[in-house]
């Protein structure tokens, strides 16, 4: 009787440890290793990929995107000199939603006004990465007006055709607390709301603050 209740308590003990270590296991994160990847190389993610990428990691990622000035005007392909150059990633948390939303975007201008780059949206609910409401695209234009810069885009994953957001570079460049400021995204069915929007820089939507990332703007 005494070897079947320490037999007994000892597979309770061990059904316990299992199930304790599988929920560590659940809850754990994962993230992706981003160490040394650029802004360029991230373009070749997926969206699972996508999916367990974790903030600390984000920090290796936008440090080597970084272009200074001087960097800026030597750069040259046959579009001409490279005049402008924006990009940025943005976390911003909606408590009061339980909404956490990541953008991470780059985009390039050239002489002849060629404009080339892309974006990622990261959408997570109550804590869970919400595959229908983020997405990817093409950035296609953008204008810059002193620190402020519209930029819009096409939707390349789901329904949504145009994408357009605006953003201010106050200077700060560390990776936690920030003074930039980014818009939500202004979408719409229709592409050629990245054009309009780009053309008119209206003052809408209204900017936020970022709780953690950058946004840079570098012009000649």
């Amino acid at each position: 009787m005494k070897r079947n209740i320490i037999y007994t308590c000892t597979l309770f003990a061990l059904l316990l440890l299992v199930s304790c270590t599988k929920e560590i296991e659940h809850n754990t994160p994962k993230y992706l290793d981003l160490q040394g990847l650029t802004l360029d190389e991230v373009q070749n993610l997926t969206e699972e990929d996508l999916a367990d990428i974790g903030i600390p990691e984000m920090e290796s990622l936008l440090s080597t995107s970084i272009i200074s000035q001087d960097e800026l005007i030597s750069r040259e392909d046959e579009h001409g000199p490279l005049v402008e150059y924006v990009n940025g990633f943005t976390s911003q948390t909606f408590e009061d939603i339980d909404l956490q939303r990541i953008i991470i975007f780059w985009a390039k201008k050239y002489e002849d006004g060629y404009v080339e780059g892309f974006w990622r949206r990261l959408r997570y609910n109550s804590g869970q990465y919400d595959v229908a409401t983020s997405g990817t695209g093409d950035v296609t234009c953008f204008t810059i007006i002193e620190n402020i810069a519209w930029m819009g885009g096409l939707t390349t994953s789901g329904d949504i055709g145009g994408s357009a957001w605006r953003f201010q570079d106050n200077g700060n460049y560390v990776y936690t607390a920030t003074e930039d400021l980014i818009s939500i995204e202004t979408i719409n069915p229709d592409p050629i709301l990245a054009d309009v929007y780009c053309f008119y820089t209206v003052d809408d939507p209204v900017m936020q603050p970022i709780d953690y990332g950058f946004v840079n703007i570098i012009t000649q």
